[in-house]
């Protein structure tokens, strides 16, 4: 880990902001109260050890419960992100037997809550503030739906900006860090669009 500060410090000083995602990739959702709490803590203290400043926490497979929501009480997290939101920004009338499948089961992983019925804003958890995620993200399409092309995923991008904007709500946009070689285009396009909206966008950091 102590290798890895130079490029963490450098990350940092850009602007990013680096949250906690738990010790290892694995499904929390599956661990008692006690494994959650001393899973993590590791991770914790490893921040803490490489003095990496954090305030948020966001779950592998973005799968949590209950007993996820108080170790992050405990932990005195100041944000989660981890409640999806599902917005209508594929147009399904044009998908293959393949693609609507891949659709479906990322739904069913991700078990989000139709935008129709939730309003995408920070709501109070106990001790802390949950921030929604906002689907699909880059890995439904790419991964599940076998779509290889950044141009759709930047489409389908920009719909699900033009429907939160309408809405004055958030989009918390998820995108796996391994993928923003392919995706540079997508974001730098979708970050374009954004600015040229009336009235203005807040582009911010979870934090």
């Amino acid at each position: 880990a102590e290798s890895l500060i130079p490029l963490l410090d450098t990350i940092i000083e850009r602007g990013a902001e680096l949250a906690v995602h738990a010790w290892s990739h694995i499904d929390l959702s599956a661990l008692d109260l006690a494994g959650q709490r001393a899973h993590m803590g590791r991770a914790v203290e490893l921040f803490r050890s490489c003095s990496v400043p954090f305030t948020g926490f966001r779950a592998p497979y973005l799968h949590w419960n209950d007993d996820t929501m108080k170790v992050v009480g405990e932990f005195q997290f100041r944000y989660s992100s981890n409640q999806t939101v599902w917005w209508d920004a594929i147009d399904t009338t044009g998908l293959d037997p393949r693609e609507r499948e891949g659709m479906e089961r990322g739904m069913a992983f991700y078990r989000p809550i139709p935008a129709a019925e939730i309003r995408a804003l920070p709501f109070r958890r106990d001790g802390f503030v949950e921030i929604p995620v906002s689907l699909p993200d880059d890995e439904i399409p790419l991964d599940r739906m076998y779509i290889h092309d950044a141009d759709y995923l930047g489409a389908m991008w920009r719909r699900i900006f033009e429907l939160t904007h309408a809405r004055g709500e958030l989009f918390a946009l998820q995108l796996h860090p391994e993928r923003i070689d392919f995706f540079a285009g997508a974001l730098r396009g979708l970050l374009s669009h954004v600015r040229t909206r009336e009235p203005g966008v807040w582009i911010a950091t979870l934090d």
